[in-house]
């Protein structure tokens, strides 16, 4: 699969908006990095931290991915094992069932770049009613969710061409990894000056993503012209980068709108393995060297050929087996990694789009204009908590 099998359309002369967004990835990070750990580290208090019984981590879409991506940082630097929780399910349900708490448990950290989030709004205002710290992350200080919570982490998100989000998502992704170094400075876990080694590791990671970038962008476009065919795409991870497939199908279904989804690598065996179209699934599995998860990843491959899939592997080495490679060289620790694999995701899914022809979200457009400005998330009613007829209605 090296060479593409498809001629497949030629991408623009110029960039397209989420081409350039990828590209911008490098001195986004350089010039917000160590903003984004100032105000992580003040924005919580030392007592907060230490009082602190409960993690959540709230958000959908990518947000959501964002948290899932961060969550192992909070257990590998602070010893505290985060809940990652959709917005319906942490106010509709936790906040419900967990009762009121102890003062400022649990905290939930309500991850949206937008701040408009209607779900998000809700369980903010849920774990509120009970007693809960609620923290909102977001580049919206102004919005509604940083007034539903208690605090706020406000994220610096200069304005750029609207495409699939890719760098809210580097932001909310790095936000979350730094909170997660502070907490574990905090507590103890780790010392102050193992702390500051893992945030100049985060601040190194503009140099090179953009080094990624560069050696990973004709690939990325191969990739995508020999794929242009496959209706269904599937994204293989383990550890901390299932958040990161997770984002990576999601800017699929965003870009082209073809089907694709995420899955660990091990729970792949149990089920996506008996997909009845197998030689129309296209496959990419992120491959790290020194990842926890690589050995069971090289059992896949054989499955993955006698299937007969179409899959490449994208990482820090390339397998001797694998048939296309996505190169990410990086020598980040396995927990930071979603950094380095966050563009080349991003990229492939951009030339994608870019061949195809698609609008963005299909154009908000036809059958898809619920979701226009944002509408199908944002609007939605917001159910007070404390409402009775919505406690009737959960009895």
């Amino acid at each position: 699969m090296d060479q593409p099998t498809h001629a497949g359309r030629e991408t623009a002369a110029e960039p397209s908006a989420m081409r350039r967004q990828v590209y911008s990835l490098p001195s986004l990070i350089r010039d917000e990095i160590w903003e984004i750990e100032a105000r992580t580290r003040k924005a919580i208090s030392t007592p907060q931290i230490f009082s602190l019984r409960t993690l959540i981590l709230a958000g959908s879409g990518d947000s959501y991915m964002a948290a899932r991506a961060a969550a192992d940082a909070f257990v590998e630097f602070s010893g505290i094992l985060p809940s990652v929780q959709t917005s319906l399910q942490a106010g509709r349900y936790t906040a419900a069932q967990l009762g009121p708490q102890p003062p400022d448990t649990p905290m939930t950290i309500c991850v949206s770049s937008s701040g408009e989030a209607a779900r998000l709004i809700e369980a903010a205002h849920a774990f509120n009613h009970q007693g809960g710290l609620t923290i909102a992350l977001t580049a919206n200080p102004a919005g509604r969710l940083a007034q539903a919570t208690a605090l706020t982490i406000p994220l610096h998100l200069p304005p750029f061409d609207p495409a699939p989000g890719v760098r809210s998502y580097i932001l909310s992704l790095l936000a979350l990894q730094m909170i997660a170094i502070r907490f574990g400075e905090v507590r103890g876990r780790i010392t102050m000056d193992q702390a500051m080694s893992l945030r100049r590791e985060l601040a190194a990671g503009a140099d090179m993503v953009e080094r990624i970038i560069e050696e990973a962008d004709t690939a990325c476009r191969n990739l995508a012209q020999a794929w242009l065919d496959c209706p269904a795409f599937e994204f293989l991870a383990g550890g901390p980068n299932v958040g990161t497939a997770a984002f990576g199908a999601a800017k699929i279904l965003e870009a082209v709108g073809r089907h694709a989804s995420a899955v660990d690598v091990e729970e792949w065996n149990h089920l996506n393995y008996f997909i009845g179209s197998p030689r129309e699934t296209a496959t990419l599995i992120l491959f790290d060297a020194n990842s926890a998860a690589q050995s069971r990843t090289r059992e896949v491959f054989e499955y993955l050929n006698a299937l007969g899939r179409p899959w490449a592997t994208q990482g820090s080495e390339r397998p001797a087996n694998s048939p296309f490679h996505i190169p990410v060289r990086h020598t980040l620790r396995e927990t930071f990694s979603p950094v380095a694999h966050t563009a080349p995701l991003a990229l492939y899914a951009a030339y994608f789009n870019e061949m195809t022809g698609e609008r963005y979200g299909r154009g908000s457009a036809g059958p898809w204009h619920h979701s226009r400005a944002g509408n199908a998330v944002r609007n939605s009613a917001i159910i007070p908590f404390f409402d009775e007829t919505a406690e009737e209605a959960r009895l």
